[in-house]
């Protein structure tokens, strides 16, 4: 099993190694640091089915869902899904920017804005492989920040889907039809054990996106975002809500169920909105160039950095204070009845028309 939030390319293609013969482990082709990009097929159903993970290095948690669906779908009891569709899935499209723990490729390209040029080597992967198969459906598996919140609610979003946008008004075709009708049984399942916590990715049409391409030539593709449950930054917990979007989706596109949807409920989901950080200190004075602000907010965002042992680094970075934020936090923590605390920051931000380069927090 994959636990951590990071885990290297080599880990991942051992992971591959160990899964059964009876699936069928393919290079599809090399990054741009010359590392293998795998495509697993599972099943021979003639309806095709392509998932891939990873498209942006630092999302893991998708990908770990992915080595728990694998099985479940491999399963005796699933062998009459596996005679209905063929599963073909690129566990980690992006393995160098895996490799380093960042969103773009080692040319510094995002691969999900590649969707128009295909000017990558792993971009290509992917095109070739969609354009051989021709897929029934598509599911591109990613991971969002834990700034979103569920539309103007209190609580995170963490899972969130998207039927990518085939024009920049936001028209329907016969495709993303099925990709919303798809959603909406999601959305419904899921909320049975996350309800408040799931919503709807923003659909600006963007024509360099995958999605929205693959959307725009008529093929059902739905956009799944791992996000953030509370207390939950290894995103253990998410992972299984991925997993289970998987399993679900999988079920009802073997039932068909979910065409009996209506298209209204797919709007009804409420949008991502930027509410989160994810710390807020409360009750504290700021002392910057001899002004004293009394009783204040004081708001954090992690940034994450893959150290040298492999491991994920949350490192707090200053987002704003105020006497009050517009912000929900992940974590709040009340320094009214504590002294002598003193944290001191170096930051850039306008205040007051004056240019604050040392904030010290004193409480």
């Amino acid at each position: 099993m994959l636990k951590e939030r990071y885990f290297s390319p080599k880990k991942i293609n051992n992971s591959i190694k160990k899964l059964p013969e009876s699936i069928d482990k393919d290079i599809i082709g090399k990054s741009v640091q010359n590392k293998p990009i795998y495509l697993l097929r599972i099943g021979s159903g003639p309806k095709n089915i392509l998932i891939w993970s990873q498209m942006h290095g630092n999302e893991t948690t998708t990908t770990k869902a992915l080595f728990e669906f694998i099985p479940w779908l491999t399963s005796k009891e699933n062998l009459r899904i596996c005679n209905n569709f063929t599963f073909y899935i690129i566990p980690q499209l992006n393995p160098d920017g895996a490799e380093l723990y960042t969103r773009n490729n080692f040319n510094d390209i995002d691969l999900n804005r590649d969707g128009a040029n295909i000017s990558q080597p792993e971009s290509k992967c992917l095109i070739n492989i969609y354009n051989s198969i021709n897929p029934f459906f598509c599911f591109n598996l990613h991971g969002q920040r834990p700034i979103y919140s569920v539309g103007k609610s209190s609580k995170s979003s963490t899972i969130s889907f998207l039927a990518p946008s085939i024009d920049i008004s936001n028209g329907v075709n016969n495709a993303r039809e099925k990709s919303m009708l798809l959603i909406v049984s999601l959305f419904n399942k899921l909320s049975d054990d996350i309800s408040g916590h799931i919503s709807r990715y923003k659909d600006d049409y963007n024509p360099n996106c995958i999605g929205d391409f693959f959307s725009t030539n008529n093929t059902p593709t739905v956009l799944i975002e791992a996000g953030h449950y509370p207390n939950d930054y290894k995103r253990e917990i998410t992972k299984k809500y991925i997993f289970d979007s998987l399993r679900y989706s999988t079920l009802f596109l073997y039932s068909e169920e979910y065409l009996n949807n209506s298209l209204d409920n797919y709007f009804k989901i409420p949008e991502n909105e930027e509410k989160f950080v994810d710390i807020i200190f409360s009750g504290v004075t700021i002392l910057s160039r001899g002004e004293k602000f009394i009783n204040q907010m004081v708001a954090f965002q992690y940034k994450e950095t893959l150290i040298n042992n492999g491991k994920i680094n949350f490192t707090p970075h200053f987002v704003s204070f105020g006497s009050k934020l517009h912000y929900n936090a992940h974590k709040k923590i009340d320094l009214s009845n504590k002294k002598n605390n003193f944290i001191q920051f170096k930051i850039n931000f306008p205040l007051q028309n004056k240019e604050l380069n040392d904030l010290l927090i004193i409480k």
